[in-house]
């Protein structure tokens, strides 16, 4: 029952008629005033949804997941994990190393 999403570069265009004419679509949205609502809905919430930011079942948020800081495994030194970029393309200001998640 999944959703279809918008690909990066994809026009509003090429969006609803694959969405339109998703298999999954079709079956679960028989009636096509409610799957093209359901479409251009997905269309204008793409850039609105980002990870971590869904619906999720009322439990608490997991998180983004790996660490929040990032140690140099020769010498110790630790530095803030920058997100969105691995601990393992910093190096590591006292010794040179290349830094590791914590």
């Amino acid at each position: 029952m999944p959703i279809p999403k918008p690909r990066e570069e994809e026009k509003e265009s090429e969006f609803i008629g694959r969405c339109m004419s998703d298999e999954i679509m079709l079956k679960d949205y028989p009636d096509q005033k409610q799957r093209a609502g359901v479409c251009y809905l997905q269309w204008r919430e793409k850039d609105k949804m980002a990870r971590g930011e869904g619906k999720g079942v009322g439990n608490e948020p997991v998180g983004d997941g790996g660490t929040t800081v990032c140690i140099c495994p020769d010498c110790s030194n630790e530095m803030p994990h920058v997100k969105g970029r691995p601990c393992n393309e910093h190096q590591c200001s006292k010794c040179g190393a290349y830094m590791i998640g914590k």
